[in-house]
């Protein structure tokens, strides 16, 4: 959203520059006033199999003449149900804006459907935590790309046979998590064994400038497995990130940006040598 944004403020500016060079050859005064973009509300959150997980964060997007500053929402009321048991409530945690309960805890198999409701609107989204697949091991290989020599993060795991499994990647180097987006899933290795590497970045949102490990960093990945509407959400992200930016395909149904995944989650940490 925000490459988006500031696409949307150099049109805009680019447009407003050349009307003011035309109106400046007239006597007559003009106001020109631009438009706010639509505002939108947002909703980012994830149930996993691993205890206090649920997390559901609420916000609005913003005019693109308006800092980059996302506010939580405090006023919603978010229930989660798991299959057709009756619907838990969330708190809204202040310390990290989103809400939350520690008594609910994905299952394998299991579906969850998350219901926001907010300033008179109903948000849904619903999601099936898919069969968990053991994350074997992660290790430390040098790679070449692009003619240079790197250490990188491998991931070893086996995709079952039949297709259908999607999984997502979260890497985080010394706490720090990579925004760099890992999604996969079996449509050219159904029932192989897969090894893959994870690429990084830092801050710099120029993706030719990589994070590069060195000894005594700590990395972290997480193996996800999420449903096909969850991968759909971030495979659009990933090819928004070499195309011209649009709303990523999310599963949240009634008008808001955003997603709900519920998944399996399975964690190992290396530290590089």
């Amino acid at each position: 959203m925000n490459r988006s944004k500031k696409i949307f403020q150099k049109i805009s500016l680019l447009a407003l520059t050349g009307t003011l060079l035309l109106l400046s050859a007239c006597e007559r005064v003009i106001d020109i006033k631009l438009n706010d973009v639509n505002k939108k509300f947002v909703v980012e959150g994830f149930l996993s199999t691993e205890a206090n997980s649920c997390n559901i964060k609420i916000s609005k997007t913003v005019n693109f003449s308006d800092p980059n500053v996302f506010p939580a929402i405090e006023n919603a009321t978010v229930t989660i149900q798991e299959n057709d048991n009756t619907p838990v409530l969330l708190n809204f945690n202040k310390e990290n804006g989103s809400y939350q309960n520690p008594v609910i805890m994905g299952t394998v198999g299991h579906t969850y459907t998350l219901k926001v409701i907010v300033d008179g609107e109903t948000f849904t989204a619903i999601s099936k935590i898919p069969v968990k697949v053991e994350l074997d091991s992660i290790y430390i290989k040098n790679v070449t790309v692009f003619g240079v020599n790197e250490k990188y993060v491998h991931l070893a795991y086996t995709d079952p046979k039949g297709r259908g499994n999607s999984y997502r990647y979260i890497q985080t180097i010394n706490g720090k998590v990579s925004k760099q987006n890992y999604s996969s899933n079996d449509e050219y290795t159904d029932g192989r064994p897969i090894r893959d590497f994870l690429r990084s970045r830092d801050d710099n949102e120029d993706e030719t400038i990589k994070e590069k490990l060195k000894p005594g960093d700590i990395v972290k990945v997480e193996l996800q497995c999420i449903d096909e509407n969850i991968y759909k959400y971030w495979d659009s992200i990933e090819s928004n990130q070499n195309t011209a930016p649009s709303n990523p395909v999310s599963n949240i149904k009634g008008g808001a940006l955003g997603y709900f995944s519920a998944h399996t989650s399975q964690i190992k940490t290396i530290t590089v040598k």
